[in-house]
């Protein structure tokens, strides 16, 4: 199932559009499109791929359009796009090698560049995929979630110089709070990654409803909804 961001009226975004999860080796793969929406201007773009910790976070990627060619020992990706076009890389699977995960950042391209991640789980013979759409950075947005069932894991992002400080309520599908607010930070440039319950509390099993974020500075987000298949979750601004 494909996820589509959904803004709220009214809702500001800020900052530079971000892939707020990458997966690469381990059984999993990630594919990131990026098109030229712009109708008569080929423009440039560059793509910063982070760790964690907000450090280069180095790849071997495919390139499978418009070249097809493999991209060595890669953090920074930059290249030109005609009117309507798109380029697509892909992260290499190797089931020999730990999961490694990061963020993407958008930092040139202006804001006629649209991006998408297509997430790709391989399990024996099969392969289960979900795409999300880059966003840029939001102060105050609504996260999706369902443990009822199926594990819901998150993936938050502060992108920016200095660290965030935030609160996070959670409510069930009839509003009701599951558990008191937590108080959070994170710091420059990094990037939190694991299931909803080992990252906010146990007050998550078992339920679901949504995640609410209210940041003194932008972040980026995403959710993942895990059983086979698995589905992804998209952030909703307020």
């Amino acid at each position: 199932m494909i996820s589509r961001d959904a803004p709220a009226a009214g809702a500001v975004t800020l900052g530079n559009p971000l892939m707020a999860q990458i997966a690469a080796y381990g059984g999993w793969k990630t594919l990131l499109i990026l098109t030229n929406t712009n109708p008569t201007q080929t423009l440039r773009f560059t793509l910063n791929l982070r760790s964690g910790l907000g450090a280069p976070l180095v790849l071997t990627l495919n390139q499978l359009a418009p070249l097809s060619r493999v991209l060595t020992n890669q953090s920074v990706l930059s290249d030109s796009i005609p009117p309507g076009g798109s380029v697509i890389y892909e992260t290499i699977d190797n089931a020999g090698v730990s999961l490694t995960q990061g963020f993407a950042e958008l930092v040139a391209g202006g804001e006629s560049i649209r991006g998408q991640a297509i997430f790709q789980q391989k399990n024996a013979n099969l392969a289960y995929e979900a795409a999300v759409s880059m966003t840029s950075g939001n102060l105050n947005f609504l996260l999706p979630f369902d443990n009822s069932g199926y594990v819901t894991s998150l993936a938050i992002v502060n992108p920016g110089t200095s660290a965030a400080n935030f609160t996070v309520s959670f409510r069930d599908e009839q509003g009701t709070s599951l558990m008191p607010s937590q108080n959070r930070s994170m710091g420059a440039g990094n990037q939190i990654a694991d299931s909803s319950v080992r990252m906010f509390g146990s007050g998550l099993d078992g339920k679901r409803g949504v995640i609410e974020f209210k940041s003194d500075a932008p972040l980026g987000a995403l959710g993942l909804r895990f059983s086979i298949p698995f589905t992804s979750f998209a952030i909703i601004p307020k």
